[in-house]
């Protein structure tokens, strides 16, 4: 089967035992901040099948069509009534090119991203670096079709610096741009990828990228796709460099493997994977935990960040809040930050990273 990874603004929520230690009673949400965010989703992972679901295009927000549902789920928590005053920018990646046999752009599938209310995607990945030419190029042509912005890729600025989206979120603009780094070939240029023995130039285009969006007064959100075998440690200390070094205020890591820890270092953030939000497996009963995180702003500055996890199946999706799967999960996400010297909470079946809780 012919999968089509993307990677956005993406998650899944199963159910996982939480190991002793890890089951504190979530406390009650608390009334925060909300302005403008930045919704990260993670990869999403689709498949040529999945065009089906855009044969009766026009029942697609409709409660009532089962198959539709995981898609209309995700873009009630992405644009849902409970954050309807806040302005949002919802991104996502998109590890694997959106064409067929022949290299024609899946339009379908484009489609199926924006239906679900995905504004950006980047589409810095390994296993994008390593596409042919008219693959990667035939994946932007689409998703620019449908209106969905693209990052991760060279050229955006001149001298072949990153492309960026600048998004104006109502006394907060955030610059996102996307990078990867990657442990095989590199057959594409375009693509905005880097070899481990090229971390520096990483880092190098980052903070150039970083410093264009602080000269305009701007956030800069760098989005970064890890090679899935990178060793945690590696990626970690990659990540931290971005912050340190080339000053970015988030680090919104991906791939699509299993989720990984939040945690606040120095001036910024690193989420480090949140797990695939949407899979083409969409039947099967079990699916690794993952969670959408929202980034809240509040003027020039990360106020909060909340991690939501999502179950999108297609006869049995559903927001995942309060439920005993959902607080065992949320306990595992607050366990692995704490293990980082990051300290989060589960508040009403969410995580929750209270920027101001935490102090300077």
């Amino acid at each position: 089967m012919r999968f089509v990874c993307l990677f956005c603004c993406a998650w899944l929520l199963a159910a996982a035992a939480c190991e002793s230690g890890g089951t504190s009673t979530p406390t009650e949400a608390k009334v925060r901040v909300q302005a403008g965010q930045v919704t990260f989703a993670g990869d999403l992972l689709l498949d040529e099948s999945l065009n089906d679901l855009f044969k009766k295009r026009e029942s697609f927000k409709s409660r009532r069509t089962a198959l539709r549902q995981p898609l209309w789920r995700l873009y009630e928590l992405l644009k849902g009534p409970e954050i309807v005053r806040a302005r949002t920018a919802a991104v996502a990646a998109l590890p694997i090119a959106l064409s067929n046999e022949g290299g024609a752009p899946s339009t379908a599938l484009a489609e199926m991203i924006r239906l679900a209310g995905i504004s950006a995607i980047s589409i810095a990945a390994p296993e994008m670096a390593s596409s042919a030419g008219p693959a990667v190029e035939s994946t932007e042509k689409a998703l620019a079709a449908v209106g969905i912005r693209v990052i991760g890729v060279l050229g955006g600025q001149p001298g072949g610096a990153l492309a960026e989206d600048r998004v104006d979120l109502g006394g907060s603009t955030v610059s996102l741009f996307g990078v990867a780094l990657t442990d095989g070939a590199i057959e594409n240029r375009r693509v905005a990828a880097f070899g481990r023995d090229r971390k520096d130039e990483l880092v190098a285009a980052v903070k150039a990228a970083a410093a264009r969006a602080r000269g305009r007064g701007d956030l800069a959100f760098a989005v970064v796709g890890w090679p899935e075998k990178e060793p945690f440690a590696d990626r970690r200390a990659l990540a931290r460099r971005l912050v340190d070094e080339a000053g970015v205020d988030a680090v919104l890591g991906h791939h699509r493997g299993e989720y990984e820890g939040m945690e606040r270092h120095g001036k910024g953030i690193i989420l480090h994977n949140p797990g695939p939000v949407l899979r083409c497996d969409l039947g099967k009963d079990a699916h690794p935990p993952a969670f959408v995180h929202r980034v809240h702003l509040d003027g020039p500055a990360v106020s909060w960040i909340e991690a939501q996890p999502i179950e999108l199946q297609q006869r049995a999706s559903k927001i995942g809040m309060g439920t005993e799967a959902t607080n065992s999960v949320v306990n595992e996400l607050v366990k692995r930050s704490a293990e980082l010297d990051t300290a989060v909470v589960n508040e009403a079946g969410r995580g929750i990273l209270d920027l101001a809780d935490a102090g300077p």
